[in-house]
């Protein structure tokens, strides 16, 4: 791959991989199914997997430009990862190492015969950059994870309601935001009028940093959705962005809203 397709991909994943993100997100899952043009991210590599951890949370990236998803794929082919069976990526791990390199530090990759890739810069220490992941517990949970928040943010089968923010480009810190919930409710998303309840929302986990995504002249939404997950008064919600190149969303798998119901006067 030239030298300057090379350098596409690194800002390719800095912009749309990793600062919407917050870079919290530094675990890449790849090879679940029915992604083939979806990246699957996770603040939480498969070892550490824990039942109802309130901070897990699962990002996506659905590739709409197939000129950069080719470009992509053969990127990561070039390690070994062509989809075929589950990995982990350590995201985090590389694009830390790539902001190092220099001549005098170049970065030299290494794949064994179990598909482990390692990378080192210059004459420093082995990281681990890829792995095959075997853990079906895991596997089985962020396919859930997939399925369900693609439903909402992609194929729009799911019944939701978009919440807009206040200036969304200049968000970089926790916000506070009012849920009106008759709103929610005459969208049929409530099966009761409840009362209005505050949602703290974190950047990157909640909701998207969208400064690196947004390009001139190119339209894009951006917001928050929520929608009734396994009862008609428990919310899920999660951040999004899209335009034409690209739809991101990330959703914090554990943690859930049961508003209360208004008490009739």
């Amino acid at each position: 791959m030239a030298e300057s397709d090379l350098k596409f991909i690194e800002t390719y994943l800095r912009d749309k991989f990793s600062r919407p993100f917050m870079r919290r997100l530094r675990y890449l899952y790849i090879g679940l199914e029915r992604c083939e043009d979806l990246y699957v991210l996770s603040d939480t590599k498969d070892s550490d997997f824990k039942y109802c951890e309130p901070l897990q949370a699962t990002g996506l990236v659905k590739i709409h430009n197939q000129d950069h998803l080719l470009q992509l794929k053969t990127w990561f082919s070039a390690y070994g990862i062509d989809g075929s069976r589950p990995a982990l990526f350590y995201l985090g791990q590389l694009l830390t190492m790539l902001n190092k390199v220099t001549v005098q530090l170049p970065l030299h990759f290494d794949r064994d015969q179990n598909d482990v890739v390692t990378a080192v810069l210059g004459d420093g220490p082995i990281e681990l950059i890829a792995r095959p992941v075997d853990a079906y517990f895991v596997l089985t949970k962020l396919q859930q994870y997939v399925d369900k928040y693609s439903s909402v943010f992609f194929a729009a089968t799911t019944p939701v309601y978009d919440l807009v923010l206040d200036d969304p480009e200049k968000i970089t810190r926790p916000i506070t935001v009012e849920l009106p919930c008759q709103e929610i409710y005459t969208a049929g998303i409530l099966d009761r009028l409840c009362q209005n309840c505050k949602l703290v929302l974190l950047p990157g986990l909640d909701m998207l940093t969208i400064k690196a995504l947004v390009q001139k002249d190119q339209p894009y939404t951006t917001g928050i959705k929520l929608w009734a997950d396994s009862a008609p008064r428990c919310l899920n919600y999660g951040g999004f962005y899209q335009d034409d190149d690209v739809s991101l969303s990330v959703v914090r798998d554990n943690i859930f809203i049961f508003p209360r119901i208004k008490k009739e006067s």
